[in-house]
């Protein structure tokens, strides 16, 4: 494998007991991706890109995928 300089590559393997698997989810997915993509420790790639707010943007959203998107994260943000 290729070294890139800054680029840390590390293999992750889930438990193959389901309770425990959906604990180790629960916690990469709400708790260390979440603190660890707010202080910037990781960034998505390729970056982000904000269809719109709310389930009307969602239509947005599918209409660019039709019309075709390239190397773009296409986001809804869900209103609270």
């Amino acid at each position: 494998m290729k070294e890139v300089e800054g680029v840390d590559v590390v293999f992750v393997q889930p438990s193959t007991v389901e309770e425990e698997r959906l604990a180790q989810f629960r916690y990469w997915m709400g708790t260390w991706v979440t603190d660890n993509l707010a202080n910037g420790k990781i960034r998505p790639s390729p970056e982000p890109y904000v269809v719109g707010k709310g389930l009307k943007a969602v239509n947005t959203g599918l209409d660019m995928l039709i019309e075709g998107v390239s190397c773009k994260k296409l986001v809804v943000e869900v209103m609270q």
